[in-house]
């Protein structure tokens, strides 16, 4: 009978009725199947062999065209847009718009946005599942690469302008001195975590550690985002809120409900 229903449905294709008209048409099918059958084996069936055609058509259109305008037009922008501040301090210091002491606004300016990206890229996944944009992790690397890039921008340029007041050998020995600090050591670790980040963000490193591995490895963004956090703010006062913090806190309060419903969603169906 469902069989019946869905040959009449495609018979009688109609190119100008409204594809959401057909959609829910092919909906209330497959949900009559499922209900008679008590499973959705039948539904399933019937779906794939008498779906219509421009229903395919469309799909594969529309994933062809999303990723083609992701590919050759959202992350070429995405990418230049990423590189915007550093074509900008060159050109901020040769027309002194920094302030009075350039290279320390460089280098406390490259540790904010290594931590906006940080941020961006943890917050990417529950972007996908608030929106049901799925296309958001296709960014996912390039962010957490421009995260890491300009923390390196960060860590070199400390050195590079500290070695300008005193020699290479002086600021090496300075560095090794201020590394128990809290505000360095923090800093120190929050850039180590996010070494194999990067070391592995290709898609060979994926296959060669495995899914389950690959993603071991990568949930260490959220100590170095958290490291980040502290290190930008430090030392920490009950006067104001970092906002970067509060991005943070709700970002990882999303994803630890999303893994405690996971959890209990299969500890019910068990």
């Amino acid at each position: 009978m469902i069989r019946h229903e869905y040959a009449a449905f495609c018979k009688d294709f109609d190119p100008l009725e409204k594809v959401g008209e057909r959609a829910a048409k092919f909906r209330a099918i497959a949900e009559r199947a499922m209900c008679r059958s008590g499973t959705a084996k039948e539904a399933t069936d019937v779906a794939r062999l008498h779906r219509p055609p421009e229903t395919e058509m469309l799909a594969w259109v529309h994933t062809r065209m999303s990723d083609r305008a992701i590919r050759f037009i959202l992350k070429p922008v995405v990418f230049a847009a990423s590189l915007v501040p550093v074509l900008y301090w060159p050109w901020a210091a040769s027309m002194h718009q920094l302030n009075v002491n350039p290279f320390n606004a460089i280098v406390r300016d490259t540790g904010f946005w290594s931590l906006r990206f940080l941020c961006l890229t943890v917050a990417l996944t529950p972007l996908r599942w608030l929106t049901g944009w799925h296309a958001f992790v296709k960014f996912r690397r390039m962010i957490g690469l421009f995260a890491f890039f300009y923390a390196a921008i960060h860590f070199a340029a400390y050195i590079a302008f500290d070695s300008l007041r005193e020699q290479m050998s002086l600021t090496l020995r300075a560095m090794a001195a201020d590394a128990p600090r809290p505000f360095f050591a923090i800093g120190y670790l929050s850039l180590v975590l996010m070494v194999p980040l990067a070391a592995t963000s290709t898609a060979g490193m994926i296959r060669r550690l495995g899914g389950p591995r690959w993603r071991g490895v990568h949930r260490l963004v959220y100590p170095a985002a958290i490291a980040g956090v502290i290190h930008m703010y430090w030392p920490w006062t009950t006067t104001y809120l970092p906002r970067y913090a509060v991005m943070l806190a709700a970002i990882v309060a999303v994803r630890i409900h999303k893994y405690t419903s996971t959890r209990a969603s299969a500890g019910t169906q068990r």
